[in-house]
């Protein structure tokens, strides 16, 4: 660990930002993140580039944390915070309110109409999420997190340094899109046919003329009319009708289930997963995502795209053990569109999470063209499309043991 320490005691690291983005206009970044061990949460945002930090203004109605970057290349020292979240605007700062606590709104790019995150909507900017946790007194942990569970906005890529856990070998984890990513990205929705070419939102900001904005992810698409609410739907019943008559079987950290939709009986229409015989273990039972109607339910094809699947499982809190789980990788199934699709050429699709199988990710319809082209583009071609996308590895996070150095890199935004 650094020696360095900031204003608050917190140890620091070094922590550059390479300006590659070919744009003539200023660049603001805004750190935010919780004092490690504070109670109730203290909320600080990284006021200057020696890593001080300051308290984040308490019933703010409209606030920014951002600082302005002097130069295409800057180096922050990076505090020990936990739950960072890093802003990147071009042009112009973002702005949120914030809570009696001090807990900052996280800045909306979907929300046109909001008084406050309205303002943020025209403007060109993207974020990462981070936490520096302390492990024992000699170790911490640096998870970093390039998402794009909401939109794809900037070219990021993340250079995490460090050391593996048994602290003596170095790390070096690359994540995020590299070269011409966002020009490509943007040209393969483009030409996709409706809807998913209406998910990217055009140069509406007069100071990036022929710049897209961003590309919205389904969900947040049906909230905003660009996107249909039902647009899993058939394919969702298709996946009940399947396994009414076939198995489907499931490997989760507690054991292994044989799942089946019950045509009749006191379970008809639900997925029940049995576990193995005398396992000890409950059944679990999820039903049909487009026949729930809890308060605020919009559709089983938005709690699908939104990772909801969690919400459809049927009893009481808590669920039976692995419940979570199971539904965490059906959700993955459904937006990976390997369910229903049996098998062929010595592949069986009928189970899950096929870690094993990734190359049947995405390959079958219907298929998540928004994930679809992220990974396609990505490092490694990990991406954080989704948020069951940690199934099998499939994400963006990377972790390293004592880090050394974050190294930050925009990408070109121009085509």
């Amino acid at each position: 660990m650094s020696s360095d320490q900031n204003n608050r005691g917190l140890e620091t690291i070094p922590f550059q930002i390479v300006n590659q983005s070919g744009l003539d206009a200023k660049l603001y970044i805004w750190i935010q993140g919780i004092i490690p061990g504070s109670s109730p949460n203290e909320y600080v945002y990284v006021n200057d580039l020696k890593g001080n930090v300051a308290d984040v203004p308490k019933n703010s109605a409209k606030t920014t944390l951002s600082m302005l970057l002097p130069g295409k290349d800057t180096t922050i020292a990076l505090p020990r915070l936990v739950a960072l979240r890093v802003y990147l605007s071009f042009g112009e700062q973002l702005f949120t309110n914030t809570s009696a606590e001090g807990n900052p709104t996280s800045p909306s790019a979907w929300s046109p109409d909001d008084p406050v995150q309205g303002g943020n909507y025209a403007k060109l900017w993207d974020y990462f999420e981070l936490t520096w946790t302390q492990d024992n007194p000699t170790t911490t942990s640096l998870g970093a997190n390039l998402t794009q569970l909401d939109f794809f906005g900037l070219p990021l890529q993340l250079d995490n340094y460090g050391y593996q856990p048994d602290l003596k070998t170095k790390e070096h984890l690359k994540t995020g899109f590299e070269g011409n990513a966002r020009s490509v990205i943007f040209k393969a929705i483009n030409d996709l046919p409706k809807p998913w070419s209406d998910l990217v939102v055009s140069d509406v900001n007069k100071a990036f003329v022929g710049i897209p904005l961003r590309i919205f992810c389904p969900y947040h698409g049906m909230e905003l009319g660009l996107f249909p609410k039902n647009q899993l739907e058939a394919y969702i019943d298709r996946v009940w009708t399947y396994y009414a008559g076939k198995d489907l079987h499931v490997m989760v950290s507690g054991g292994d289930y044989t799942g089946r939709v019950h045509n009749d009986g006191s379970n008809k229409g639900l997925f029940v997963f049995e576990p193995k015989n005398d396992s000890g273990l409950k059944p679990v039972m999820i039903r049909n995502p487009n026949t729930n109607s809890r308060p605020g339910f919009v559709s089983g094809s938005k709690d699908v795209y939104e990772c909801q699947v969690q919400l459809d499982i049927v009893g009481t809190e808590p669920f039976p053990a692995d419940a979570t789980d199971i539904a965490r990788d059906l959700g993955a199934g459904f937006l990976r569109s390997t369910l229903a699709q049996g098998g062929g050429g010595g592949v069986n699709l009928d189970s899950l999470p096929l870690c094993d199988q990734t190359a049947q990710y995405f390959a079958h319809e219907p298929i998540n063209m928004y994930a679809s082209i992220l990974h396609k583009n990505a490092i490694l071609q990990k991406a954080y499309a989704f948020g069951y996308d940690d199934v099998c590895g499939q994400s963006s996070v990377g972790i390293t043991k004592n880090p050394t150095e974050l190294v930050l890199t925009v990408h070109p935004v121009k085509s």
